[in-house]
């Protein structure tokens, strides 16, 4: 069921449904379980059986989807992510080569991006690691790290790197981990507000020293939060 719910989420649909009849008990305690909301409206009645409806929410807005990138999209997410850091400090050329390496990054890991449901434009996007997989050196067993997210510059003020931490929250429940965690820099100082924000704190015992190639140094911050279902805001659900 994890492995459904993760695949529809790469599609950028609107959520994963399901039936199964009145007396599965088994089957009905799990969807509900995985956090599945039961559509009695949707229910089919049958001569012997009913089969009840179950639905689980992977968009919480109308006019944004998330999604996993496309190939033909790497060099417009590029240069989307290298704006976005861009504009909050100066890059060296071996981070700036780090970021830009989209296609590379959507070969190993997960490349999500978040694009205007009307328009197909790209706003923004984050990076995850497979399951069973990290992305970076941050995360421990029941943890996912992400990296690597930016949202474009005419996008901002929409919420949208809120809700791509929010998407990836999602994506950690689904997989059933307990935790979300990120490095960021002290020159990111809006990416800190909205992680604070969103209800994430300091991990200061895994923060270290950044050596630059240049000798100078700064310190690396690290942030987590728990995703447990009370902890990720969940949408009513669209019809």
């Amino acid at each position: 069921m994890r492995a459904s719910t993760e695949e529809a989420l790469t599609w950028g649909v609107d959520a994963l449904v399901l039936d199964t009849g009145d007396r599965n008990l088994r089957a009905q305690t799990l969807y509900s379980r995985l956090g599945f909301d039961r559509r009695p409206e949707r229910d089919v009645p049958g001569d012997d059986v009913v089969a009840l409806a179950y639905r689980f929410a992977l968009q919480t807005r109308d006019d944004v989807r998330v999604r996993l990138i496309r190939p033909e999209e790497a060099d417009a997410v590029a240069e989307l992510v290298v704006g976005a850091y861009a504009s909050d400090f100066e890059l060296n050329a071996a981070y700036r080569a780090d970021i830009v390496a989209v296609a590379e990054r959507a070969r190993e890991h997960q490349v999500w991006v978040a694009a205007d449901a009307s328009t197909g434009e790209l706003l923004g996007t984050a990076s995850t690691p497979v399951a069973g997989a990290a992305i970076s050196p941050l995360a421990r067993d029941g943890e996912l790290d992400f990296r690597f997210l930016g949202v474009a510059a005419e996008a901002r003020r929409r919420g949208v790197g809120e809700l791509l931490v929010e998407h990836v929250l999602r994506l950690a429940r689904i997989r059933g981990l307990d935790r979300v965690v990120l490095n960021t820099g002290p020159d990111m100082v809006a990416a800190q507000r909205l992680y604070e924000r969103l209800g994430f704190e300091r991990l200061h015992e895994r923060e270290f020293t950044f050596e630059r190639p240049d000798g100078s140094s700064f310190l690396m911050l690290a942030y987590g939060r728990d995703a447990g279902l009370e902890a990720v805001r969940r949408e009513p659900a669209a019809a």
